[in-house]
């Protein structure tokens, strides 16, 4: 693990880089309101994060896929891993 993040989560985490760059998304000054569930679904605030956002919120529930403290808590750790408040800019 590198910063606190699995192999996964760095390539993941580089292709959202790479992805945000090669469309030029760019969401500077915007707040994002989206649902953050499990496997890849955790990145969703992550997207807008890495575009430059101001302020994210996020959502999640019980799923069959797991549970919503668990998912939080996947959220959370990838969140301390980037070293960052979701709030902070990039």
């Amino acid at each position: 693990m590198e910063n606190g993040l699995n192999k996964k989560q760095i390539r993941a985490l580089r292709f959202i880089r790479q992805s945000i760059s090669t469309l030029g998304l760019q969401l500077k000054g915007r707040t994002v309101l989206t649902e953050v569930g499990s496997n890849y679904y955790v990145y969703t605030l992550i997207i807008p994060l890495f575009a430059g956002i101001e302020k994210g919120m996020a959502w999640t529930a019980e799923t069959s896929y797991g549970s919503a403290v668990q998912i939080a808590m996947e959220a959370r750790e990838l969140r301390i891993g980037l070293d960052r408040p979701f709030g902070d800019p990039l």
